[in-house]
C-alpha cells in the first residue's frame, strides 16, 4: 500500500516485484490476523491458534520488510 501511495508522488515507478507481492500478501494477512483476534477474543481454542499462527505472519511480514533493503 505504501508502495502505491509513493508512486503517486511521482516518486518511483511501480514495478511487480518479490518486494511489492509479498508487501501486498502480508498486508491481507494483517487483515486477515486483525478479524480473527476480534473473533477469537470469544473463542479460547480459537486464542491458541491465533497466537501459535502469529508468528508465521509476522515472519511474513518480516520478509517483505527486509526484502525492501536489497531493492536498487
Amino acid at each position: 500500500a505504501g508502495t502505491v501511495l509513493f508512486c503517486g508522488f511521482g516518486m518511483h515507478e511501480f514495478k511487480l516485484s518479490f518486494h511489492s507481492i509479498s508487501g501486498l500478501v502480508s498486508f491481507l494477512i494483517m487483515a486477515i490476523h486483525f478479524v480473527w483476534l476480534t473473533l477469537a477474543e470469544r473463542n479460547k481454542r480459537w486464542l491458541a491458534v491465533f497466537f501459535r499462527l502469529s508468528i508465521w505472519a509476522w515472519l511474513v511480514w518480516l520478509i517483505s520488510f527486509m526484502s525492501g533493503l536489497f531493492i536498487k
